[in-house]
């Protein structure tokens, strides 16, 4: 799911800090890009879902809007709406499912991207700190460019935050899981965010002030003595239960 940015000519430089969300010029377009492997038995058969862009208004605020892609997979058009769309997968024995697709809102959008968290998500410096594709470290290639103000000079990149792939086996498990609930979760899950919201998902905040370990939750579900993670108890972790749920 490819991400894309660009700024406006008047203001093309991005407010970088090391820790927290980067503040982008107003006229900056995020476009990102879904789509969905249809058949397991062949990776490279993808079908394009939706692309959806998010702007940064000359006022200051955002806003965004959802493109799906036409089944012919030529053109996207614009959505109103929310809609839901049922998805055919083949197995890898040939069987087929069903996976359901939803595409937001453009108020929807603002659900998730509000100024807490920065308003445009994922595109920070632990986030960016790592080799793409091409091998590059995608921070570096921006800072190159000059999109920062102010520049990262050599000697701060040794020290920068950087979060752990899931399946960095050589990696402290510890530091996995946090980085894939800052990925994932810390732009609702922080402070300020949300008013029923008590745990720290952010991996700058350290472990023993996320408010995660041994830490009843606001919802419970009605299981006993849950937690939002409970050491040695996967079944009382509500970050699990909440994990293997889809309907929350």
């Amino acid at each position: 799911m490819p991400h894309s940015v660009t700024t406006s000519e008047d203001s093309a430089t991005i407010s970088f800090t090391p820790n927290g969300e980067w503040y982008f010029p107003s006229g900056t377009v995020a476009v990102k890009h879904f789509s969905l492997p249809i058949d397991e038995r062949d990776p490279t058969r993808l079908r394009r879902l939706e692309t959806r862009i998010l702007v940064r208004s000359l006022n200051g605020l955002v806003y965004g809007a959802t493109y799906r892609w036409r089944d012919d997979q030529l053109d996207a058009e614009l959505l109103r709406d929310e809609r839901a769309e049922d998805i055919t997968i083949t197995n890898r024995d040939g069987s087929t499912r069903t996976q359901t697709w939803t595409y937001p809102s453009p108020s929807q959008c603002l659900i998730c991207h509000h100024h807490i968290a920065g308003d445009i998500l994922g595109i920070t410096t632990r986030q960016l700190n790592r080799a793409g594709d091409d091998g590059v470290n995608q921070l570096a290639a921006w800072n190159d460019l000059g999109l920062f103000d102010p520049p990262i000079t050599p000697a701060e990149f040794a020290k920068l935050p950087r979060l752990v792939p899931p399946d960095a086996a050589s990696a402290p498990l510890a530091d996995r899981a946090r980085s894939y609930l800052d990925a994932n979760c810390s732009h609702c899950h922080r402070p300020g965010a949300l008013p029923f919201v008590s745990y720290d998902a952010r991996f700058e905040t350290p472990l023993e002030r996320q408010n995660l370990l041994n830490v009843r939750p606001v919802i419970d579900y009605g299981i006993d003595r849950v937690r939002y993670l409970k050491p040695n108890d996967p079944w009382r972790s509500m970050l699990l239960v909440r994990l293997l749920r889809s309907d929350t």
